[in-house]
């Protein structure tokens, strides 16, 4: 079997392979345009004869989909100021004081990651409500995601503090902001 030939076997087989993967998601979007009664036709047909190209637009005006986008862009941009600035400073702080302890309170804080979220709700439910956050719930739809993702950023972002702490001190002997020198090797590095 020559090299070319093994090439377009397998990408004919990732092709099929990416086919049978993709199917449903086409067939949810195809049934989307098809009329009640060519929902359920027999045999089915792939491609609607009639699409119903109005549908997406009834229903973002029925349901107030444009509200739950923006509902959804708040609470994500929310986490993430929140993740980010809160995440830094931790991590830069575990990244200058290394010891075993660190390490391992790191490893199981990563593992507390695997836990489903479903069984963190009740307990945040119950703190929500003492705190009186439940009438505020973007708020503390943001507060609960920053919980559940700030040990994650912590862990991710050390390895960058630890490099931007190595070159902190310039060749020149002055200190200097953490990033400065790690933008400058970028810069130089090129896009």
């Amino acid at each position: 079997m020559t090299e070319t030939f093994r090439n377009r076997l397998m990408l004919a087989i990732a092709l099929v392979l990416a086919a049978i993967y993709l199917f449903p998601l086409y067939w949810m979007y195809i049934t989307a345009l098809k009329t009640g009664s060519a929902m359920f036709a027999t045999p089915p047909n792939f491609w609607p004869s009639d699409p119903q190209w109005g549908v997406y637009g009834a229903v973002w005006q029925a349901r107030g989909v444009g509200r739950f986008l923006w509902n959804s862009l708040l609470v994500a941009l929310g986490s993430v100021v929140l993740i980010t600035i809160l995440g830094a400073g931790c991590a830069y702080v575990l990244a200058r004081y290394r010891n075993v302890w660190i390490d391992i309170g790191l490893f199981l804080i990563l593992m507390l990651q695997v836990l489903p979220a479903s069984l963190m709700i009740t307990p945040i439910f119950v703190g929500y409500s003492q705190l009186g956050l439940l009438e505020y719930p973007r708020l503390a739809v943001i507060i609960a995601i920053a919980a559940k993702s700030m040990p994650f950023r912590r862990a991710c972002s050390r390895d960058l503090h630890e490099c931007a702490d190595r070159t902190r001190r310039g060749g020149d002997g002055r200190r200097q902001f953490p990033y400065r020198r790690l933008l400058s090797y970028r810069a130089a590095a090129g896009p």
